[in-house]
Parts: structure tokens; sequence; C-alpha cells
């Protein structure tokens, strides 16, 4: 209720001037500019207008120099800010068969992916210099811009993906992969597995996971869910679809999305 007090929702759609009604992902740049990732480009929103840009948008990240990248399904592509053009990073050469390229997570010097969803790279974000952390990995099939979600681990020694409804650690330096699925999902009558987003709690240290099981918070450090608070085991209703958002604020409250009629709900 205080949520709905204090937030308005606004719908921007294709006759607002967006190139498409369906978004991959979405981001904030520290310029205060909104994007929106397509399968075919990105929207730039500055609150006012769509100004549209090609190359893909099947992962957006900000590096620390606050260019964009950008990634699909014909390779890895940035936006330099200051000169306000999009260009192709890697090449049909660089990449060999499927040539899927999903940015994730941007640490000081580079850019990290995952490439045809079985390899984790590196981009320096100065010279652009492609670099293998790990040739090979392998998790659940699961759709692509679900890579989007990945998560250096703090350590920098493994990486966290979605996998069927929870997460999976994998290492870089072996490959080696531990799942960690729901605690009690089996005790759970006729609900249905997935987790198609999670992000990144920079204040708390935590992952938090929207899945139909409902809001769940990971400990990275510790290896375990926290069944403590709140918002634990708040099933959706049966029918309700779960979305891929889902973000931290700077105030610590998390947004995240779920099926119409609800739609965004808060959790403080």
């Amino acid at each position: 209720l205080t949520a709905q007090k204090k937030f308005q929702a606004i719908k921007w759609e294709v006759k607002d001037g967006r190139s498409g009604n369906f978004a991959n992902s979405i981001i904030k740049d520290i310029y205060g500019f909104t994007w929106i990732g397509h399968q075919t480009g990105v929207d730039r929103f500055d609150g006012n207008h769509f100004i549209t840009y090609n190359g893909g948008g099947l992962g957006l990240v900000e590096d620390s120099l606050n260019n964009i990248w950008l990634g699909s399904a014909d390779g890895l592509h940035r936006i330099d800010i200051r000169a306000d053009t999009a260009s192709s990073i890697t090449s049909s050469r660089q990449l060999s068969g499927n040539r899927f390229v999903i940015p994730f997570w941007a640490t000081s010097e580079a850019i990290l992916c995952v490439e045809n969803g079985s390899k984790i790279t590196s981009y320096n974000i100065h010279t652009l210099a492609r670099k293998t952390l790990l040739d090979t990995f392998h998790v659940a099939h699961q759709d692509f811009y679900r890579y989007h979600f990945s998560i250096l681990d703090p350590g920098g020694k493994s990486v966290w993906i979605l996998e069927h409804g929870g997460v999976s650690e994998i290492l870089l330096s072996t490959g080696g992969k531990t799942h960690f699925p729901p605690p009690e999902f089996g005790k759970r009558q006729n609900a249905q597995l997935d987790a198609p987003g999670m992000c990144w709690d920079p204040i708390r240290k935590r992952i938090w996971i929207n899945s139909t099981v409902g809001l769940l918070e990971f400990d990275p450090l510790g290896k375990k869910y926290n069944t403590s608070h709140a918002a634990y085991g708040l099933l959706q209703n049966p029918g309700y679809d779960v979305y891929p958002g889902i973000s931290v604020a700077p105030d610590g409250r998390v947004w995240y999305a779920i099926g119409p009629p609800r739609g965004i709900q808060i959790y403080d």
C-alpha cells in the first residue's frame, strides 16, 4: 500500500517512440539515460524521447568509461558514449558456430561475457582485446538472455549463473559446477520451478532471485539461501507468470516483476 501511494506506473510503447514492446534487458547509466535492449538493437530514453541504436540488446552493461556494451546473436557491440556511435567489437572470424555473445559484468578494466552459452570471456575496455577465462561450461538449456543476469563472485574466482530455478556456481579455474536449487522446493505441491532473473545486491552482498517459488535471497559466501526474510516462501498465485525484471534500488528495496494483474512488487 505504501508503494502504491508513492509510485506511479507510466507505460511507454511503440507509439511513443520505442522500437519494440518486448525488452530483454534494461539499465540506467551514470548520466540518467535508460537503455532498453531488444532483439535487434537498443533504445536510449532521456525521459521524453527515444533514440534507437542497431546492434542487438540481449544484454546491456555499462563499463567504467561509461560506454554501453550490447550482446546479440551476431557478436558483441559497443556504444561509444562520447562519440555517440555504435560499433561491432567481435567479427564472425573470432566466433565459431553460434555467435551469441551476452555481456553480464563490468570490472574496472574489462567486460565479462558468456559466448554461445558455453564459454566465458573478457574484453579489455581500452584495447578491446579478447581473453578466454573459461573455455567450456555446461548448464541446463535456457534462453540466452538469461546469461545477462550472471554475476561475478566477489572473490573473482567463479561466476554465478541462473539454472533450473536456482543458481549454479561455475569455477573459472576448472569449469566445475555446483547447483543450488531453492530449498524445500520438493515439498511444494504443483509448483513449477523457474527463475528468469536475478541481481546482485551490493549493500547486503547477496544475490536476489525472481522465482516462481518466491523472492529468493542467496548468500554466495555462505553458499546458502536465507529463509528468514519476509518474502521467502511467498508463492506466486496460480496462473501468474514471473518475468525477468529484478533490481535493487539505492535505498535497498528490491523491485521485481511478475505477471498481471500485479505487475511490479517492491520488497522493503
